[in-house]
């Protein structure tokens, strides 16, 4: 398999876990969105961190799929660090 076929199948992994979030979003009456933080190390495709949509039922204007308190977070904790340059 080619190099930008492996990296097509990778991100479509990813994108197909970020759907199952907007799904978990949808089925508690959340505008359908969700995240997924992946990383690359040493040719390994990892996921760091998930999340979806929890303004509604938080009550926190905040909790956006990608934002400070939903995968975010999860992702500092996962690689022990706050800097995420490393992952997408």
């Amino acid at each position: 398999m080619s190099d930008s076929a492996e990296q097509a199948r990778k991100d479509e992994a990813a994108m197909r876990l970020a759907l199952d979030q907007a799904q978990n979003a949808w089925l508690v009456g959340e505008v359908p969105v969700g995240a997924v933080i992946v990383r690359e190390v040493d040719g390994v495709h990892q996921v760091v961190a998930t999340g979806y949509n929890r303004p509604i039922t938080t009550h926190d204007p905040t909790a956006h799929a990608r934002s400070s308190r939903c995968a975010t977070p999860r992702s500092c904790s996962a690689i022990t660090a706050c800097r995420t340059a490393s992952c997408t």
